[in-house]
């Protein structure tokens, strides 16, 4: 959704935290929005421990939601896509625990201020069921990923490029970009990108997926591990 275009129209206005509402608070609420725009890849659109004054929109793009360890190592914890929350209602007040980092060169951004979204809720309260709704998704898809950590690394990469499948593609079978590098994807799945790239070769030769230029994926056929993933 364009800065220009009001989240009455957005395209993902019935899979996103507003889904049901009426045409009057959905206009009301993108009213409320402060949109900008963050350009170039790996730009961070908020860091991890900053204080939290609202709520993050993603309107446009991907980004990686990345958490920082005190070893050092930054890991990516989730991605997403337009028009999901970057930020948790749970932690409005406090700070952030997670940095939001763009994977495309360029993301388009809302923010609604806690105050803001106060006063939304005193005038709309039936936004309250759709917003904890979609955040108890969010926190499904969390849980879900975090399973996928106790899979072997080839059903992990498996059960990684379903979800992206699902995400930067309208449908399965439908070729798709790889929005990561090899090194983000091996980040993503905890392992090496030596593994993914061994891996990725290996899901070739057995047919299970195709692989074209400019890291461009179809996957052909998604192996059972998947299923187990998700339970």
């Amino acid at each position: 959704m364009s800065s220009s275009n009001s989240c009455v129209v957005c395209p993902f206005r019935e899979t996103g935290p507003l889904c049901g509402s009426e045409d009057e608070i959905v206009r009301k609420f993108s009213d409320s929005l402060v949109r900008y725009s963050v350009s170039g890849k790996n730009k961070v659109v908020l860091h991890e421990g900053e204080p939290v004054h609202g709520l993050l929109f993603l309107c446009e793009g991907a980004v990686k939601l990345t958490k920082l360890f005190p070893s050092g190592e930054e890991v990516i914890i989730d991605l997403m896509t337009p028009c999901s929350i970057p930020s948790s209602i749970a932690v409005l007040g406090g700070i952030h625990q997670l940095s939001v980092v763009a994977l495309q060169g360029r993301a388009e951004v809302a923010f609604l201020r806690v105050k803001t979204l106060a006063e939304m809720l005193s005038k709309f309260p039936e936004i309250q069921v759709p917003l904890l709704h979609y955040e108890g998704t969010l926190l499904d898809q969390m849980r879900n990923h975090l399973a996928m950590c106790h899979l072997p690394a080839p059903d992990r990469l498996m059960a990684m490029l379903v979800q992206l499948n699902q995400q930067f593609s309208p449908r399965p079978g439908i070729p798709f970009k790889l929005p990561l590098s090899l090194s983000e994807l091996a980040q993503a799945i905890h392992t090496t990108p030596e593994t993914v790239s061994r891996t990725l070769r290996r899901f070739q030769k057995e047919g299970l997926i195709s692989m074209g230029r400019g890291r461009v994926v179809t996957i052909l056929r998604p192996t059972m591990p998947i299923k187990r993933s998700k339970e």
